[in-house]
């Protein structure tokens, strides 16, 4: 969260296009220190915390606490393509991660919905010849 809104209030030196540009950057750093420490838990923070954030830039009118500057995203397809740039990256790290303990498969789990992966309840595994669809157990 905290490179999100250092990436936040640096990208607004340069306006939407900086803000999206610098959350961008921030997703790839969180998911490079998940890959770095093998986390499923900061993995699925940090597809958590992205979607949450894009989402609040888009909603809000933009304010500012403190130094934080948050921005509104007014642009529609910046928003979507970075929307869709955010959920590819997202998906590619659900999808490495999704065999691996976090808290969103256990959450589930405790609640007594099943135990899912980290993407949605299934993943993609590889066979010898091909790629499967496979639920997760």
């Amino acid at each position: 969260m905290v490179l999100l809104a250092i990436g936040s209030t640096t990208g607004s030196i340069l306006g939407e296009e900086g803000v999206a540009g610098m959350i961008f950057i921030s997703t790839i750093m969180i998911h490079s220190l998940a890959i770095h420490r093998k986390s499923g838990n900061l993995a699925s923070l940090g597809i958590a915390a992205s979607n949450l954030w894009i989402g609040m830039h888009a909603i809000t009118d933009g304010f500012k606490i403190g130094e934080l500057v948050i921005l509104q995203l007014n642009s529609p397809l910046l928003l979507f393509l970075l929307l869709m740039s955010i959920t590819g990256l997202n998906a590619s790290m659900a999808a490495k991660f999704a065999k691996e303990e976090n808290w969103f498969s256990n959450a589930f789990k405790i609640s007594g919905l099943g135990k899912p992966g980290l993407w949605g309840g299934f993943y993609f595994t590889r066979n010898d010849r091909s790629i499967s669809f496979n639920s997760s157990e």
